[in-house]
């Protein structure tokens, strides 16, 4: 009887079955044997099938039937054989081609065993083992084949990708669009920068490299770099559509004008998240110029440090540069006398009060700002002929003379004691300011000074006990006056940090009080003149001592304050 094929499936095995509608007598001394005991189908692209060819042979002295082929093995769907019509009978020394393919549908490393089922002595299932790896689908094939997935290859558009879109998920044209049916590449946009002087808009444009039929959309923003949004331009950030049928569109950028020199400074713009196209160039720089020139360069003065004499005309003193500055100023102000041309930066004219050395700040400036330089000026006095100085006074560290009427002074200054609006030390008289006529006697105490002018008394330097009168506690750099004292004063004393005044015969002291040198019964400090107890008249002089003070009075000495060395003279050590 003819042979005929049956299929019978087993749980995890698919077997190829030949039966005989007569018994068979089964051989022995034969041998089944494969070329190979495995299959390695390499690695192919997910879809794709791979081929390989093996042999088996009979190896016995007898014939072998071969019954049937199998798989097993977690991955047998993706193995197929060619299946010849059983049974097959290979006598001794025969052989057999077994063509099985390899057809992965995902990505991984497949395994399988294909059994060869015969009634050979040696086994009645020779085993091959099968084995392959899947990756996911690219160009590198070479083949346009429509199954590439994530990266196009020419092919034609697949799975639900639309005329005019770049398809998602699996389909082809993920990184291209569909045009006309066919995955066609996109096209690429650049951006290109503008330079413009300050206060003009800046044009950045973008250019596509190709029209594709459908529109193009990119976003955009400015991004401060020495340019900063809001102060030299104005910030922007959006979205622009270049139409299916153009090749580019611009972006514009408004800058400010400031009137000041900064130089040029720049800013860029950036191209992001592109729908139908892709970036080639993202960025541009914008360039603002500056508008403005440059300020001024930098100056020094003819003389400087420079010397003058007083009541002596000065050789003009010229700034280095003569050119490009719109006006110039000097602070703080020049000493009287002297002159400065806000046209041109020189000092001229003729000093008329002598000045300590003093640094003086000159700024030129232009539209495009102000160069600061300096210059020391200092005044020295002329030879003081015989008979000009009336008085004169001295303190810790410094002194102070009345000169034709005019109070000056000399020496160190820490605590603005000279008088001159200052506290930087003079070598040589310095004008105490204000105090040019009618100064009638002047004292000294230890860090300051009084005057009295025209029946009144001023003070200045060191005030922390009140020693100036003017009911504050503050030093001070100029004359101030004595509160209540400005007419009937004959006289003036002052101890080392409290002042007295002879007021219409009458005594009054001020300031420091620690050992009751102000005479008013007390020892606490006084901002403003206060009565000598019992000395309301008859006082015809005053002298003022460390802490303690001694008055003239109707022919008599009067003395009161510290007295732990007998300086009241009273015969006793304690103080009054």
């Amino acid at each position: 009887m003819p042979p005929y094929l049956r299929t019978t499936f087993l749980a995890g095995l698919t077997l190829f079955v030949a039966c005989r509608s007569t018994d068979s007598t089964r051989k022995t001394q034969n041998n089944i044997v494969a070329a190979v005991s495995a299959l390695d189908f390499g690695t192919t692209t997910v879809g794709r099938s791979v081929v390989r060819s093996s042999t088996i042979s009979n190896g016995g002295v007898g014939s072998i039937t071969v019954s049937a082929f199998a798989f097993d093995g977690a991955d047998l769907a993706l193995f197929t054989i060619e299946k010849p019509a059983f049974p097959l009978v290979l006598v001794n020394g025969a052989s057999l081609t077994l063509t099985v393919t390899y057809t992965p549908t995902a990505v991984g490393n497949h395994t399988a065993r294909l059994l060869v089922l015969s009634d050979a002595s040696n086994t009645t299932a020779l085993p091959i083992e099968l084995k392959g790896q899947a990756v996911a689908p690219s160009c590198t094939d070479g083949v346009k084949n429509g199954d590439e997935k994530d990266t196009d290859c020419g092919g034609s558009c697949q799975k639900g990708c639309l005329d005019g879109k770049a398809c998602v998920g699996n389909g082809d044209c993920v990184s291209q669009l569909c045009i006309a049916s066919v995955c066609t590449a996109m096209p690429t946009l650049s951006i290109a920068g503008d330079a413009q002087t300050e206060g003009n808009d800046l044009s950045f444009k973008i250019t596509l490299s190709a029209t594709i039929g459908t529109d193009v959309t990119v976003a955009y923003a400015t991004q401060d770099g020495t340019a900063k949004s809001t102060v030299d331009f104005v910030r922007q950030a959006g979205s622009v559509t270049i139409g299916k049928n153009n090749l580019s569109t611009t972006i514009v950028v408004s800058t400010l004008h400031r009137l000041l020199y900064q130089g040029d400074r720049t800013f860029t713009v950036n191209l992001a998240s592109p729908v139908n196209a892709t970036l080639a160039l993202a960025v541009a720089t914008g360039t603002i110029r500056d508008a403005e020139p440059l300020p001024p360069p930098s100056f020094t003065y003819s003389t400087n440090p420079a010397t003058y004499t007083v009541n002596r005309a000065i050789t003009p003193n010229t700034p280095s540069i003569s050119s490009g500055v719109d006006t110039w100023s000097i602070s703080p102000a020049l000493p009287t006398g002297l002159a400065f041309s806000t046209t041109n930066g020189v000092i001229s004219g003729t000093p008329t009060l002598v000045l300590s050395s003093t640094n003086y700040t000159v700024t030129a400036t232009n539209s495009g700002g102000g160069t600061n330089g300096s210059v020391s000026l200092s005044v020295g006095g002329d030879n003081v002929p015989p008979g000009r100085v009336s008085l004169i006074a001295a303190g810790d560290s410094f002194t102070c003379a009345v000169v034709d009427g005019s109070a000056q002074c000399w020496g160190k200054n820490f605590h603005g004691y000279l008088g001159n609006n200052s506290i930087k030390e003079s070598r040589v008289p310095v004008q105490v300011l204000g105090l040019t006529s009618g100064v009638k006697a002047i004292a000294t105490g230890d860090l300051h000074a009084c005057a009295l002018v025209n029946g009144g008394v001023q003070c200045w330097g060191y005030n922390n006990d009140g020693e100036l009168g003017n009911n504050a506690t503050l030093e001070s750099h100029v004359p101030m006056l004595v509160a209540g004292l400005t007419s009937g004063v004959e006289a003036i004393a002052a101890g080392y940090q409290h002042t007295c005044g002879l007021v219409n015969n009458g005594l009054q002291c001020w300031g420091y009080n620690n050992r009751g040198q102000l005479g008013n019964n007390s020892t606490l400090e006084s901002h403003v003149p206060v009565q000598v107890l019992g000395l309301n008249s008859g006082v015809q002089a005053i002298a003022g001592g460390l802490y303690h003070t001694c008055a003239l009075v109707n022919g008599g000495v009067q003395c009161w304050g510290r007295n732990d060395d007998g300086q009241l003279g009273n015969n006793s050590p304690i103080d009054s």
